[in-house]
């Protein structure tokens, strides 16, 4: 390497130790990492993340590391060489893991564990998916997610539900209370969701200063999500060869230097003079 070049080396598992020359992608880095064992639902096999989680993640943190690179060279005009592993980006993800380890000498538990949506770092109750009316065109059902953070956000929960006598139930009075008995509480939310829609559910609750999201698939971000219109998230391409087509934008928005990504692919030949 030349005394001003930058060298990145992305690999599962860097160039130092016994596993440096070992092969991998995005799910190996996963599974090494602890990610896939601490994902999946309450008494069933690890699941991992659903897709490669790192190809996305473990790109982006090499591209940090690029312009640590960068920022070295311009400070000291000399060369940098960046040794990065995916694997240890993947298990920076997992700080709570570790710290639960460190402090309470407890690994990751299984089979409970983790208990599907809920939390328990911090202990919040109620704070899960529920089922909704209707289905998707897949067949699929449809879910919302809703969380009560603070003692505020449960009241006021409580009074869109219609169900005052949740306050004093010696089983819901307190966060500790709520979290303790989720199994009941879940099943009572479950059954005020049931016969409602998913999106009327998060308006109804976000105007009362609760926490709710609709579950959506990609066709709902993509047909239907009114905030991404509003966002413009998805700015019409116009292509030679295949007309016109959507494309996702980059999603920060800097007010001086507006980032661009809504140039199309080049078609064959078309640059080879440039």
């Amino acid at each position: 390497m030349c005394s001003s070049d930058l060298y990145l080396s992305l690999s599962g598992y860097g160039h130092k130790g016994e596993w440096g020359s070992y092969r991998s992608y995005g799910p190996s880095a996963q599974a090494s990492s602890g990610l896939t064992f601490s994902s999946g639902l309450p008494s069933k096999n690890p699941a991992g993340w659903g897709y490669s989680y790192m190809d996305v993640t473990g790109g982006w943190c090499g591209g940090l590391g690029m312009m640590m690179g960068l920022l070295r060279m311009k400070r000291t005009g000399e060369g940098v060489y960046v040794d990065y592993a995916v694997t240890e980006a993947a298990m920076a993800m997992l700080g709570p893991f570790f710290l639960d380890y460190q402090v309470n000498d407890r690994p990751t538990r299984r089979p409970g564990f983790p208990p599907g949506n809920r939390s328990i770092w911090p202990q919040v109750a109620p704070h899960n998916t529920y089922r909704c009316a209707g289905i998707d065109r897949q067949g699929q059902d449809w879910w919302v997610f809703i969380a009560c953070e603070t003692q505020e956000q449960w009241e006021a929960f409580v009074r869109v539900m219609g169900k005052p006598e949740l306050l004093s139930d010696p089983r819901f009075i307190t966060m500790e209370a709520r979290y303790a008995n989720q199994d009941v509480l879940d099943d009572i939310i479950s059954t005020w969701t049931a016969p409602r829609r998913r999106y009327e559910i998060m308006t109804e609750l976000q105007a009362a200063g609760v926490i709710a999201a609709p579950i959506q698939n990609a066709e709902d971000r993509v047909e239907y999500d009114e905030q991404l219109r509003a966002r413009e998230m998805y700015p019409v391409i116009a292509h030679p060869e295949v007309g016109e087509f959507e494309m996702e934008r980059y999603p920060p928005r800097l007010s001086r230097t507006p980032a661009d990504n809504t140039g199309r692919a080049p078609i064959l030949k078309e640059h080879e003079e440039y």
